[in-house]
């Protein structure tokens, strides 16, 4: 008795949505991310033996099909789907496991949905962080080798107010002084 709420207390802490379904596509198990799912989308509360296809949306009906046959087929499978919804982009996590029993015989299935958007948009915020770093490093790149081009025309002009300065003092403070650096 104690390992069965053992179990389910497991289960109801689980994150994300869970789903325990047998062959025949009947809720076994589900936690209280799936019931909380299946409020908000459907108005009622899943109950073991109702049928999973009840609690799964028309649009997504046929791809759950697919997937839980590969499932109850003896395949592990996780997908990734993302769409733009009311509160903006959303990324989940499908992973579908078999359940087998003591002599390894298919007897059920396991669906787990994760909300990876937070994780997306992290993933989206350190992408923009390493583009900016990489802009960054550009431009100070970039006034480096200007300040060094500047710093020859800088000493050409030194050269050149030199040799002006020791034939014709005039020119120099004429024509020279607005080509200065400020240092």
């Amino acid at each position: 008795m104690a390992e069965v709420r053992w179990s389910d207390a497991a289960l109801e802490l689980a994150p994300g949505i869970v789903w325990a379904f047998d062959r025949a596509l009947k809720i076994t198990a589900f936690n209280g991310g799936a019931r909380a799912a299946a409020r908000r989308a459907f108005g009622r509360d899943p109950a073991p033996g109702q049928s999973l296809l009840e609690f799964i949306s028309a649009g997504h009906r046929a791809g759950f099909e697919a997937n839980a046959a590969r499932c109850l087929a003896g395949e592990e499978i996780v997908l990734e789907r993302s769409f733009v919804g009311a509160s903006g982009p959303a990324s989940f996590e499908l992973s579908y496991q078999p359940i087998r029993d003591p002599a390894g015989a298919v007897v059920g299935g396991v669906l787990t949905t994760l909300d990876m958007s937070a994780r997306l948009r992290l993933e989206q915020r350190i992408d923009h962080v390493a583009r900016l770093e990489t802009a960054t490093l550009l431009a100070g790149g970039l006034a480096h080798d200007l300040r060094n081009i500047l710093a020859v025309v800088q000493l050409e002009l030194d050269m050149l107010a030199a040799s002006v300065a020791a034939e014709e003092p005039s020119l120099l403070q004429n024509d020279l002084t607005g080509l200065r650096m400020h240092e």
